[in-house]
């Protein structure tokens, strides 16, 4: 996986700066900004963030909080990151999984946020509870997904033969967005039907408080419309907002 984030780094971050990706940019980082405003537990939290990529939301991000920590198994995204956050004094990186980072660090959490990412780890079960370790009692937790329910019908390149809704299975898909359609090199994507989520989350010691599923306004579906992109339908998206037990 990490071989696959490596090489897509710097395309990615291309197309996160441009704004070329248009659920990003318009879409999901709006919503998940409102979403951690309104529910931080403290009014300056102190977050962690996992998968943070090339940290282009770790900036957004770090506008609104005393600190961030974030953290990505990926070597060319953490320097990418580094370097683009250079001014944000309040932001550190570390290149490492959540299972690492939980094995030396002491230090307790308010937040965490975790976009479009726990949907690529296979071993979510153990990923969630180092990161609940990490995590003070009545933290929020804060994720993005592609929605379990409409996913497979959403992406016209899933691989239906090897789906059904009610069973978890593993695919690896291209990685495309509306206004660049030259796929990056194909990342894993890990289905569980919400049922499933909803088990290991409790598991792992959350609690669900909020499922929110973003979907864009008339003015925003006319840039979906003008870049030749998908109608949209259903929800594709499915953002979680969960408090630590």
């Amino acid at each position: 996986m990490n071989d696959s984030w490596n090489k897509n780094a710097h395309k990615r971050h291309g197309q996160l700066i441009a704004g070329k990706d248009i659920t990003f940019s318009f879409l999901l980082a709006p919503t998940v900004i409102k979403l951690l405003r309104e529910t931080q537990p403290v009014s300056t939290p102190y977050v962690l963030e996992i998968g943070c990529g090339t940290g282009v939301l770790t900036e957004m991000i770090a506008k609104h909080v005393s600190r961030i920590e974030a953290i990505d198994p990926s070597v060319n995204s953490i320097a990418i990151a580094k370097t683009y956050n250079s001014q944000n004094t309040n932001a550190v990186f570390h290149c490492e999984s959540i299972e690492d980072f939980s094995a030396k660090t002491s230090t307790e959490f308010d937040m965490a946020v975790a976009h479009m990412v726990l949907h690529v780890i296979e071993n979510i079960e153990v990923s969630l509870k180092c990161l609940a370790k990490l995590l003070k009692k009545s933290a929020i937790l804060l994720f993005t997904i592609p929605h379990p329910c409409f996913w497979a019908i959403v992406k016209s390149d899933f691989e239906r033969a090897a789906y059904s809704y009610e069973k978890s299975s593993a695919h690896i898909l291209p990685f495309t967005i509306s206004c660049d359609h030259e796929p990056l090199e194909k990342v894993p994507y890990f289905h569980r039907p919400l049922a499933q989520y909803s088990e290991i989350l409790e598991k792992a010691g959350f609690a669900i408080q909020r499922l929110v599923e973003p979907f864009p306004d008339e003015q925003l579906m006319i840039k979906y419309n003008n870049s030749n992109s998908r109608t949209w339908e259903y929800p594709g998206f499915l953002i979680w907002v969960c408090k630590k037990l």
